[in-house]
């Protein structure tokens, strides 16, 4: 979760020209939850994860783990990331 939250203010921080940003983590049905939103430029999420080592990076680090990264964006109107990785250990 700090590697996801890490890459997606750095992206931020870079890009968005936000104002605003909420960061949240919650426990939910077995899974640990993060949510990054802001307010900045946003971007067409279908553009940026085929071009964008960060977003594929984060995607292949949630998947490797049995988590669900979902992306959403559009231009002018910022972005929301958010993760979700189960709190048990794989038992294979």
């Amino acid at each position: 979760m700090f590697r996801i939250v890490q890459e997606t203010l750095t992206n931020i921080s870079k890009y968005a020209k936000a104002r605003h940003v909420e960061v949240s983590l919650r426990e939910d049905g077995g899974m640990a939850r993060v949510r990054v939103r802001d307010d900045g430029v946003g971007f067409d999420p279908e553009r940026a994860v085929h071009s964008s080592h960060g977003l594929r990076g984060m995607r292949f680090r949630v998947e490797a783990e049995r988590g669900l990264l979902t992306i959403a964006s559009s231009p002018g109107a910022g972005s929301v990331i958010e993760a979700a990785l189960p709190l048990e250990a794989d038992e294979a």
